[in-house]
């Protein structure tokens, strides 16, 4: 990106170093102003590519959001409450590889050593 764009040769539009800086920066920060014509400048093309990086990070933090639901229904749907106030499930299957992801990511916790009963963790749904 150092040659010079046609807004450059043309327009005589030339960003500083500090106005290229500003502009990656508030990519990063989720603030630039991202236009729908060609980028001009090496900062506002790398403030584009943030931003679209910030678009795509939000679609998968739904995305894991929606399957972390699904999850918890399962678990809910499949186990049983104990008496303890335990969920427990007394087979192997899908539930209990749900249970585990949940345990994984701190969501859960197993209630006993033979990981048959799950408790979660924080505000229950």
């Amino acid at each position: 990106m150092n040659r010079p764009s046609y807004k450059e040769l043309w327009l005589d539009e030339v960003k500083s170093n500090a106005e290229e800086l500003e502009l990656v920066r508030d990519a990063v920060d989720g603030n630039a102003e991202v236009y729908t014509d060609e980028p001009y400048s090496e900062g506002e093309y790398l403030a584009r590519k943030i931003m679209q990086m910030h678009a795509h990070i939000a679609e998968l933090e739904e995305r894991l959001e929606s399957c972390e639901s699904a999850l918890t229904s399962m678990v809910y749907q499949f186990f049983y409450p104990s008496e303890s106030g335990a969920l427990v499930h007394s087979f192997m299957s899908a539930e209990e590889e749900a249970a585990e992801y949940l345990v994984d990511y701190s969501i859960a916790r197993w209630e006993n050593e033979r990981k048959n009963s799950i408790v979660f963790e924080g505000v229950q749904e």
